[in-house]
């Protein structure tokens, strides 16, 4: 299986519960070349139609421009979850994803990286 890179953004109006987050563990289990890099839902400025409905329903944050940094910081408060739940739930999902367990389970999937070579081949 080739690895591949996986941006999920967390803190969607969509979710709600702790399935979406269970989902995501289940998807990183189910495929373990996967490489999960999560980010949390920023709104940067105020020219998107959607930044600007988080705007009028006061969910945005005050944050420094410059110091913003979707993969540690989150300016939307999320809809459906308290503060701590939510970030309860990042915080396990990180734990899940990046244990020495979920590691070893990369490491004993054998690693297939296609293109590169001569016509058929692929590379190790």
């Amino acid at each position: 299986m080739a690895e591949t890179d996986d941006m999920l953004i967390l803190g969607l109006d969509v979710e709600e519960g702790p399935e979406p987050f269970e989902f995501v563990k289940r998807f990183v289990h189910l495929a373990p070349r996967a490489l999960p890099a999560y980010s949390l839902l920023t709104a940067f400025g105020r020219v998107a139609p959607l930044n600007l409905e988080y705007q009028k329903a006061g969910r945005l944050l005050p944050f420094p421009f410059h110091f913003m940094n979707n993969n540690h910081v989150m300016n939307v408060r999320p809809k459906d979850y308290s503060w701590p739940e939510f970030f309860d739930r990042v915080i396990d999902l990180a734990r899940y994803s990046f244990s020495w367990r979920a590691i070893g389970r990369v490491q004993s999937v054998p690693q297939v990286v296609t293109g590169g070579g001569k016509r058929g081949e692929g590379r190790r």
